[in-house]
């Protein structure tokens, strides 16, 4: 299980509401610049579905009036407060539940390329919903090969690429590990030239390159310098993303 999570302002978190699962990775790109946050007090939803995973994790916090230049740490919504589902093209609706940290909720459901996913229900008896459709087609057609290989010594090197998706509006770059997850940016450009950081003489193999397809509501939420709302009643991100794998062996 793996969640993009943005938490508004960055300035502004809760501590140890998402890092306290190891392979959870929190995202908060883009957090230069202004953002069309509320005047007023507001539930703050984060939540990504990734195609393949089987449980998705959201962030649901009270944030503070923009207004306020030194506003307090969001607080997590009560548990009661929290009437959440997701619906399905089959009309199959799973809820979302709360998670074990305060703010931290999660709902149960495959995820699938290409499929729509509404967000429906509540929060402290305001109306909520969000409408998402997962990429579809997500492949890396270069490199060719299964395997990336890099030079240990080279803290950061580039990498001709190409991706082939239908739907997606940003991608996501992350190097993987037992250890843990490094974030290395976004990128906007199907085509290019990737700028990676990568020490594989650190952590623990076996790595890996994760790359992420955002649909529109995914981009818009977590990697735009003034963060984008689609969450009706509330401010927030309910989003989706492809994922491609590749493994990355230093040398």
């Amino acid at each position: 299980m793996v969640a993009l999570l943005r938490l508004l302002p960055c300035e502004r978190s809760i501590p140890q509401l998402l890092a306290t699962t190891p392979v959870l990775a929190l995202l908060a790109l883009g957090c230069a610049g202004s953002t069309d946050a509320p005047a007023m007090p507001t539930p703050i939803v984060s939540m990504v579905l990734i195609a393949g995973e089987k449980r998705h994790v959201a962030a649901i916090t009270w944030d503070s009036p923009a207004s306020n230049p030194f506003p307090p740490e969001p607080v997590p919504v009560e548990v009661s407060d929290v009437e959440l589902v997701i619906l399905d093209e089959t009309g199959a609706r799973y809820a979302v539940e709360a998670d074990g940290e305060p703010g931290r909720y999660s709902a149960g459901l495959s995820v699938g390329p290409g499929q729509r996913y509404w967000l429906e229900g509540s929060i402290a008896g305001v109306r909520i919903s969000a409408e998402t459709r997962v990429p579809s087609g997500f492949a890396m057609i270069e490199p060719a090969d299964d395997t990336i290989r890099v030079d240990r010594n080279v803290g950061f090197w580039g990498m001709p690429y190409h991706f082939a998706v239908d739907g997606a509006s940003a991608f996501v770059l992350q190097v993987v590990s037992p250890d843990g997850i490094s974030p290395n940016g976004s990128i906007t450009d199907p085509s290019d030239t990737l700028r990676l950081r990568f020490l594989g003489n650190t952590g623990s193999p076996p790595f890996h390159l994760r790359v992420l397809a955002l649909d529109q509501a995914a981009a818009g939420w977590l990697v735009s310098r003034a963060p984008q709302s689609n969450v009706e009643g509330a401010f927030g991100g309910f989003g989706s993303a492809a994922v491609v794998l590749r493994p990355l062996i230093s040398e």
